[in-house]
């Protein structure tokens, strides 16, 4: 058994199993933070002595080992994601594999942690943390309902982890929640095993210069069935070993822009993932915008399109375009009942985290200052500012909160002017950097606050909400307009360009069709299609290698299974909207109508 409470202590020190079987030998022991432990918040000293920040202890009340029962228990929370601890120990000379179970709890999200083995120096913070397995499960009763966590690998398939001597083991909190008690380490009935899965490739976001792959950990059976697969689309690709180390490589790329779904299948096992592909790699020297809503368009259902990547966002709660604006028109919020904006397709800010240099920059206007959020990503407060919050303070929050030294700088912008004189009912430009370690706040082209926060972005950020906090309350009392996500770190003059008015780093709407919305209808027997996109959509069409055609602009599914009656019919609905109109059927069974299903591609998008 680890105890969790007892983790590598001032610098590298640890004791074996059996000193440590009745809990309490790590009973005021300080930890140094980057060695031994990384922890991201402050919470309750007990137990340990750890200046700093530290994970929370309380006293425990499952101490039953089965066999015997620990005599000083404590549990360990109060964690960020990322957080991780370090245990060093000396299991039985000769390496076997072992199965590991996790005891932990959750009286809020689901569990997701993981287990790794140290290389490297434990002494000092030059480790390497190779990733053996993983414990994911549902929340349990209470948070001291403690549960059993099996070990798997990221298949949900269960795996083991071979061990002998000296190992140093961290134990990672990934997401969700989590109390942990201790982990329990069981000799494996079975000594042989497939590879166990490494990594899969790219994660969060990925450019054109970013290759498919998966890498495994080669074990005493062989890799068996290999397939990679995009979109359902399976891939050719080179498979090279290293030593103990595999590497599926896929060998062309048919990412398409916005989200992906990837599949790897290997000796009866599967893993998926997402990545979202943005194209072409980042400018190193340019400003890399990723995201612009600039509210200038209202399509009239409900949602507004930025300009870079065409992603949609949902006007919730009455958010309305308004011409009370700083250019163009802008987005209101002030009602007070949570108006927001949500971006679903909130991982191309993980561009921004592949470069851990992120700029944030809008107009804002305020009626009022209650507790309000201007915008916020998820998951675990990905990155979110306050302009201000209740207390007259504007708080730059990244990786969570709300540590000093590593997640949040704020200062109280009364200093500037006032929040009850010249700020409210007036424009502001606020700009919002990370810079690797260094984050800034700028106000009207001044540099308002600074600070060194060093939590890297996180990488699986998975939505936006502009107006409001993660669950679109808090929202803004006002009007925000020409809200921009740029992947690097904007300089003093780009910056004071923008307060300025000078836009011309701030990407146009596009010109090509933009989809809107899509839907199937038509009478019992007859299936349509409706596709409205924003831009013109010119014909005449053509059917080529099975699709329909317009221009290279348009295309509608062709293939073995249907074909359509007749060319797509278009109609200008009203200024910048066209819909699209399709009827087809099964080629094989000419009187049997059906709904099917559509495929679309907009200038590289693809969307069903």
């Amino acid at each position: 058994f680890i105890e969790t409470e007892d983790f590598n202590y001032e610098g590298g020190g640890w004791k074996t199993f059996e000193e440590t079987k009745l809990g309490g030998a790590y009973g005021g022991l300080g930890a140094e933070e980057g060695i031994d432990f990384h922890n991201a918040g402050n919470a309750s000293p007990n137990y340990r002595a750890i200046d700093g920040n530290h994970p929370g202890m309380a006293a425990n009340v499952d101490n039953d080992r089965g066999d015997f029962s620990v005599e000083v228990g404590w549990k360990m929370g109060w964690n960020d994601n990322g957080d991780w601890y370090n245990y060093t120990r000396d299991f039985p000379e000769g390496e076997i594999y072992y199965d590991v179970v996790g005891r932990f709890s959750s009286g809020g999200a689901p569990v997701d942690n993981s287990l790794s083995i140290i290389s490297g120096d434990p002494l000092s913070e030059d480790q390497t943390a190779t990733e053996v397995g993983v414990f994911r499960g549902p929340a349990t009763a209470c948070w001291d309902c403690f549960e059993f966590y099996p070990m798997t690998d990221k298949t949900g398939g269960a795996t083991a982890v071979k061990l002998g001597g000296e190992v140093t083991l961290r134990l990672t909190k990934v997401g969700g929640n989590m109390d942990t008690n201790y982990m329990m380490f069981i000799p494996s009935a079975t000594q042989e095993y497939p590879p166990s899965l490494v990594s899969t490739h790219p994660a969060g976001a990925a450019s054109s210069a970013d290759s498919i792959r998966v890498v495994l950990q080669n074990r005493e059976i062989d890799l068996a069935d290999p397939v990679l697969s995009v979109n359902g689309e399976v891939l050719g690709a080179d498979i090279s070993t290293d030593g103990d180390v595999i590497t599926v490589t896929a060998t062309t790329n048919p990412s398409k822009l916005g989200m992906n779904d990837a599949s790897f299948s290997f000796n009866g096992n599967t893993v998926d993932w997402q990545y979202f592909y943005y194209g072409d790699p980042l400018s190193e020297d340019g400003p890399n915008p990723i995201g612009f809503w600039d509210f200038n368009v209202d399509i009239g259902n409900g949602t507004t399109v930025d300009n870079v990547l065409g992603l949609v966002g949902q006007l919730r709660n009455g958010a309305a375009f308004t011409d009370d604006s700083h250019e163009g028109t802008a987005m209101d919020m002030t009602a007070g009942t949570n108006q927001h904006v949500h971006v679903a397709d909130g991982e191309f800010l993980n561009i921004a985290s592949s470069v851990n240099k992120v700029t944030v920059a809008f107009w804002q206007k305020n009626y009022s200052t209650p507790n309000a959020s201007s915008f916020w990503a998820e998951p675990g407060r990905a990155m979110q500012a306050h302009v201000p919050w209740s207390d007259a303070q504007i708080y730059w929050d990244t990786a969570g909160c709300c540590g000093a030294g590593t997640q949040r700088i704020n200062a109280n912008a009364t200093d500037i002017g006032g929040w009850g004189e010249d700020m409210l009912d007036t424009w502001h430009h606020y700009v919002f950097v990370k810079n690797g370690d260094l984050k800034e706040i700028w106000i009207d082209g001044s540099l308002f606050h600074d600070g060194e926060n060093i939590s890297p972005l996180p990488t699986d950020i998975n939505w936006l909400n502009i107006g409001g906090d993660a669950a679109g309350n808090n929202s803004l009392r006002g009007v925000i307009d020409d809200f921009a996500v740029f992947a690097s770190a904007l300089n003093e003059d780009q910056i004071i360009a923008l307060a300025e008015g000078d836009r011309s780093i701030l990407p146009d709407a596009p010109g090509h069709p933009i989809l809107v919305s899509a839907r199937a209808g038509g009478l019992p027997g007859l299936a349509s299609y409706y596709v409205e996109t924003v831009g013109a959509v010119p014909g005449p069409w053509a059917f080529k290698d099975g699709v329909w055609v317009s221009e290279g602009s348009v295309a509608g599914c062709g293939g073995p299974y249907h074909d359509f009656l007749s060319s797509p019919d278009y109609i200008v609905t009203a200024d910048g909207e066209v819909t699209i109109s399709v009827d087809h059927r099964h080629a094989f069974e000419g009187d049997m109508w059906d709904a099917g299903q559509l495929w679309i591609s907009v200038n590289g998008g693809d969307y069903a």
